[in-house]
């Protein structure tokens, strides 16, 4: 029905049957299911599970030494960072672009951030409010 769905995985679930039975209930509309995770681990073990998976992983602090060479390297389809770290490495988001991964920028709460995540070519941002940022 075109609905995308996105699995926020926020522990690891590398021993746990019951991700595998939910993921491959689920995977079997892979064209329309992203993994996101804030743990390396937890992104490997899709992949492993399901090697053509969409796996971001999420910032944290984890992600922080991963560059976006990295991140391809494990065979993600995207990052996100925090903005501190986004703001200190800006060059990221084009390597982001020529490696094909998608790029989140995170929080972005108000106009400014906004701004930047624009100006940086970001591919997502996320932020609690959607109102303000007219989104």
């Amino acid at each position: 029905d075109g609905t995308k769905v996105t699995v926020i995985a926020r522990h690891s679930f590398s021993d746990s049957t019951g991700f595998y039975t939910y993921a491959c209930c689920i995977y079997s509309r892979k064209d329309s299911v992203s993994f996101l995770s804030f743990s390396v681990e937890t992104c490997d073990y899709v992949l492993k599970v399901f090697p053509q998976a969409k796996v971001t992983l999420n910032g944290s602090k984890e992600a922080l030494v991963l560059t976006p060479d990295e991140a391809k390297a494990h065979g993600y389809t995207g990052i996100s960072y925090q903005f501190p770290l986004l703001l200190s490495h800006p060059e990221w988001s084009e390597r982001c672009k020529e490696l094909g991964l998608d790029n989140f920028f995170w929080m972005t709460n108000n106009t400014f951030l906004r701004h930047v995540a624009e100006e940086l070519g970001c591919t997502w941002f996320t932020t609690d409010f959607y109102d303000l940022l007219k989104y």
